[in-house]
């Protein structure tokens, strides 16, 4: 069974985000078989004030998924 990672961050420095923290990270997510099925920070809020972020990544399973987060 599919686990899925939804994180919604804020991001202070996109430039620095995309240049630096980008492809640092596609490495990490290979080594664990994730796919990132969504990343943007266009999308319009229904209601309140969320952050710039959201990023949605699938494992294959729960225990990849928590693998990759501790």
């Amino acid at each position: 069974m599919a686990a899925y990672l939804v994180l919604m961050q804020e991001i202070d420095d996109v430039d620095r985000y995309r240049s630096e923290y980008l492809p640092a990270v596609r490495p990490f997510l290979q080594k664990y078989g994730a796919e990132m099925l969504v990343a943007g920070s266009d999308a319009e809020p229904a209601e309140g004030e969320p952050p710039n972020s959201t990023v949605v990544i699938r494992f294959a399973d729960p225990e990849t998924a928590w693998g990759f987060l501790i």
